[in-house]
Parts: structure tokens; sequence; C-alpha cells
């Protein structure tokens, strides 16, 4: 696959506050969260999303690896929807301890990178937008 594409949609996130992700488990029950930052390995053509996520977001990844991220501009209704299969998970932090406040309730303990094989990338809008696979678009034109 040409990087050309995934690393359009990377520069297109760079002024957006976050970007949002979808697991499901292995039932299909979906999850939602949101993360700060998409960047690109170019060593490795994936994606990679690095972020302190939930307890239902790791389980969702450990039963099911297809995961769905979008970034949108609402200001410009312009974005992008990219489906893709979870590849590695790497540790990239570990919290030293909570507050007495905080070890009474649920709180992430590790800052995951999740590295990510993009499959299919498409236009996203709140306004009517093809779900035509911009990838496959990219490689009938040559591009």
């Amino acid at each position: 696959m040409d990087s050309r594409l995934l690393k359009q949609v990377v520069r297109f996130t760079k002024d957006i506050d976050y970007i949002i992700m979808v697991t499901t488990s292995r039932d299909g029950v979906p999850h939602i969260t949101t993360a700060g930052e998409l960047k690109y390995d170019e060593n490795k053509n994936l994606i990679k999303i690095a972020e302190w996520f939930c307890s239902t977001t790791v389980a969702n990844l450990n039963a099911n690896k297809h995961i769905g991220i979008v970034v949108l501009k609402p200001e410009i209704d312009r974005g992008y929807q990219l489906q893709g299969s979870l590849m590695e998970v790497r540790n990239t932090a570990v919290l030293d301890g909570y507050t007495k406040k905080e070890s009474q309730t649920q709180f992430p303990q590790t800052r995951k990178e999740l590295l990510i094989k993009v499959e299919k990338i498409t236009e996203f809008s709140h306004t009517v937008h093809s779900d035509e696979n911009l990838m496959d678009l990219q490689e009938k034109a040559g591009i």
C-alpha cells in the first residue's frame, strides 16, 4: 500500500484536539473512547496511537483486534474514518502510585501505544459522504 494517503490523514490530524476510537468486544458490543494524537510509523507503514486507555478498550483489543478511528474537523465538516487491525501493543509508561482518593477508584495504570495496520480509509463528515475506500481509489488512479 502507498503510504501517501496515510501521511495525508496524519497531517490532517495535527491541529485536532482528539481522535475518536471504537473497539468492540468479542460479542460485538461497541465501546467508544478518545485519544490525543495520531502518528505514522514509516518503517512499518502503521499508525500509532498512545494514551492511558481505560480497561474496556484494552479488554476489547485483547479479544477483537479490529478498530475504527474517526478524525473530524467540525468547523469545515471534513474528516476521515480509518478501519484497521491492531498489530502490536507497547507499554510506554507506568503510573507510579495513586493518591488516596485515586486508589479507591479504577484508573488506567499503563500508557499504551497501539500500532495499527490501516485497511480502509473513507471520507467522514456530518453531511452526505461516500463510504468508498480511498485507498482503492488511490490505487486505481495510480496515485
